[in-house]
């Protein structure tokens, strides 16, 4: 089972329609503690031209956190 805060964020893009959730294979929240080059490429894409990745795309992080 999901942690419920993943849970949570799978709810949210059912809810919001034209949501699409990008997930990260890793540990702890994606944002910029767990360096993901396929995180950092989906955000510039999304920032610069608007594309949202694939629905049910899921990235990998850099390096092992331990």
């Amino acid at each position: 089972m999901a942690p419920a805060p993943y849970r949570n964020a799978q709810v949210a893009e059912r809810r919001v329609g034209d949501a699409v959730l990008l997930t990260l294979n890793g540990y702890g929240h994606p944002s910029y503690q767990v360096p993901s080059t396929c995180i950092d490429q989906a955000r510039t894409r999304y920032l610069v031209d608007l594309v949202t990745p694939p629905e049910g795309t899921v990235c990998q992080p850099d390096q092992r956190p331990f």
